[in-house]
């Protein structure tokens, strides 16, 4: 709803509640096989042998018996399925989540154990409950339908599924649209904090060593210092910024930033944004204008706008990525701080669900670590 404040941080607690009561279902379930057996059974006599009172007693016998089954299977299952698994993914996930799969798939029997291990897995990896339901699903379906024997094909398949959900990373709708002759904006979104103003500095390097005359605009001039990070990045990359003072209009740097680009035949100008706006309204009200000026000063109306999410923040990032959607035309996405120890599953669901290719990915702190996406190395990169 416009005006609505959006509190992000309760995303990842549904889905860990999500997770642990699936555990505690199917523990119960095959706890319940545990009481139905001797229940089932003690129930027999009494239907052949009613004259005799006291075989009345072997139901309330067999359902003390099939109680203390219950009970006694429910506690070793869960533990087996959820405490022990968990510790182990833990581990897995502390050495490189995607990096390490192999460990827990490879040579185990293919079973509902497998599945339900490799559930827990995925969604422990950020790719949701949702799309790992839907993986798992498919995947079952696959191996029935391919008649796969072994772990090592589930795999392979496994694989080919994940690559198909980045449908939309091709290799031109990765590139950024960039045309010789006239001037290109880049109009970069996203909250604080996801390392919007590094990636920035990042991109302006790349255009700058291709042969492109670039400028940046300071944009983002609520945040503390965050026209002095643009400052810094200017400096170190050899680009021209554009900036007003602390607290003033955005739309204004915007406008004086399309402007000197336009009349001073830049070929591609960056446009930082705020990202510290506290609702949708804002968010709206603000971007709206902002893409008013650019269309306006630079007689364009076909630009990039890319939304920048940080890789580790799981499921939050995903919630980010509908509301940008929702309010400006996204044309894709640049996800920071994937090193080796984030999990990254997210870019899955993103790409799933907006339809949009992600551009660039973050891999380090490194100036020359944001690098143009390409699907099939990002793919054999996580399972290496």
């Amino acid at each position: 709803m416009p005006g609505e404040h959006r509190d992000f941080s309760g995303q990842r607690d549904d889905e860990e509640f999500l997770f642990v009561f699936r555990r505690h279902i199917i523990a119960m379930r095959k706890g319940f096989y545990c009481f139905l057996g001797p229940f089932a059974i003690s129930s027999i006599p009494p239907l052949f042998f009613s004259q005799y009172m006291w075989v009345f007693w072997f139901p309330v016998v067999g359902f003390v018996v099939g109680f203390v089954l219950f009970s006694y299977f429910y506690i070793m299952w869960y533990y087996t399925y959820f405490i022990v698994s968990s510790q182990r993914i833990r581990q897995v996930t502390q050495k490189g989540f995607f990096g390490k799969l192999k460990e827990m798939l490879l040579g185990k029997a293919i079973d509902d154990d497998l599945y339900e291990e490799l559930e827990e897995l995925l969604i422990q990896s950020d790719i949701g409950m949702n799309m790992t339901m839907q993986l798992v699903e498919e995947l079952e379906k696959s191996v029935s339908r391919k008649k796969l024997k072994t772990s090592e094909q589930i795999y392979d398949e496994l694989k080919e599924l994940l690559k198909a959900k980045l449908i939309y990373n091709d290799e031109n709708s990765t590139k950024l649209k960039l045309q010789d002759g006239k001037l290109n904006i880049l109009l970069v979104v996203g909250v604080n904090g996801v390392g919007k103003t590094t990636s920035i500095g990042k991109i302006a390097k790349k255009l700058k060593d291709s042969g492109k005359k670039v400028i940046i605009g300071a944009g983002d001039t609520f945040r503390a210092a965050a026209i002095e990070q643009v400052e810094e990045w200017g400096k170190r990359t050899g680009v021209e910024v554009v900036k007003q003072a602390h607290g003033s209009d955005p739309a204004a740097v915007i406008f004086d930033t399309v402007k000197t680009a336009k009349n001073r035949g830049f070929d591609v100008a960056i446009l930082d944004t705020a990202g510290r706006l506290h609702n949708k309204r804002d968010l709206m009200k603000e971007l709206e204008k902002i893409n008013k000026i650019i269309r306006e000063q630079s007689g364009e109306t076909d630009f990039e706008t890319l939304l920048v999410i940080d890789s580790t923040t799981g499921q939050n990032g995903l919630e980010q990525a509908r509301i940008f959607n929702e309010i400006v035309d996204l044309t894709g996405i640049i996800l920071t701080k994937f090193d080796g120890t984030a999990k990254g599953g997210i870019i899955f669901p993103i790409t799933e669900e907006l339809k949009k290719p992600i551009k660039f990915i973050g891999v380090g702190e490194g100036i020359e670590d944001l690098r143009e996406f390409d699907t099939k190395e990002f793919v054999e990169a996580m399972f290496d």
